[in-house]
């Protein structure tokens, strides 16, 4: 059976609508798309362009001077089955992602807690050393400086300290979760010419995951360490982190350079890579929504401070 085109056509708009409704109703049902993970502005573009252009080839077609009434129907579920398997690709490719993301801050965490068992390790071997041989070492001083061999027992006492040459733990807190992460991240910083500065009033343990803890305290450090690393001097970061009556404040203030831009209420990242980077802050708000947290973002005099409240029962 042959039917004339026309947009205005029951045909034609039942079809549309039609279409239109099944597209929306997938998207609501896909989990990735439903629960709203981030994605850049790009990707969103690439999804939406698909029905749309389904939508207007649909009118295309129908609007052909003759066209059966069954190739109209192939049409809309041709198109439909193009806007399933996108959506789909999409859903299957996202839930992929944010697994692989969350494997890299497993790996990042267990990164920490190695380093942190090193430093602890390295330190009682230091201290093992020195109290072993502590006796000798105090006599043949004590020797040195009767001769007056004084050159002889700076060396010597040199020669000890070189014993202790081992990363500095900057975190002492006995809070192994927040003390790794530090300990890791400012010893890098260090390592990079940034002066740091802790002040640390927690204790040993509190109810909230390491996994959370390392989300936030990495990435707020990892972009600190970035803004230092732009700049040719004056490189440091300060971090507070104290807990008291159930609240646990987080400060980080670090130097930058550049003028940082704002979208939305949200800095944009002044990143090359900027994907991953606005991933790692949207991770950071995510997982302080658990706690009721409130991220605080003041950018004046070029100095970058960030501040997180969190209440943790």
């Amino acid at each position: 059976m042959i039917i004339h085109g026309d947009y205005s056509s029951a045909t034609g708009i039942i079809a549309i609508r039609l279409v239109s409704f099944i597209v929306v109703l997938v998207m609501g049902n896909f989990k990735s798309i439903k629960y709203g993970r981030v994605i850049p502005f790009s990707y969103w573009f690439c999804i939406i362009f698909m029905p749309v252009a389904s939508l207007v080839l649909l009118v295309m077609f129908l609007n052909f001077p003759t066209i059966a009434r069954y190739q109209a129907l192939s049409i809309t579920v041709i198109i439909f089955a193009m806007n399933f398997f996108v959506f789909y690709l999409y859903d299957v490719v996202s839930v992929y992602y944010n697994n692989r993301l969350h494997q890299i801050l497993l790996e990042k965490q267990n990164n920490y807690y190695n380093r942190q068992f090193e430093l602890t390790k390295e330190s009682l071997s230091a201290m093992n050393t020195l109290k072993h041989d502590f006796k000798n070492h105090l006599t043949a001083i004590y020797t040195l400086l009767q001769n007056k061999e004084v050159p002889q027992a700076v060396e010597h006492l040199s020669q000890m300290m070189h014993i202790c040459e081992f990363d500095k733990k900057y975190a002492v807190s006995g809070n192994v979760s927040i003390d790794s992460i530090l300990n890791f991240k400012l010893n890098e910083a260090i390592k990079n010419d940034i002066v740091v500065s802790s002040d640390l009033s927690i204790p040993m343990q509190f109810d909230m995951p390491s996994f959370d803890m390392a989300v936030i305290l990495g990435n707020l450090l990892d972009n600190a360490i970035s803004a230092n690393l732009a700049l040719s001097h004056n490189r440091h970061i300060n971090v507070t982190v104290r807990f008291d009556k159930g609240r646990l404040l987080i400060k980080i203030e670090n130097p930058y350079e550049g003028t940082l831009r704002e979208q939305g209420g949200k800095l944009l990242t002044i990143k090359a890579d900027q994907m991953h980077h606005g991933i790692g802050m949207e991770s950071v708000r995510n997982t302080l929504k658990k706690y009721d947290g409130i991220l605080t973002i003041d950018h004046s005099d070029n100095i970058f401070r960030a501040q997180i409240l969190m209440y943790i029962d």
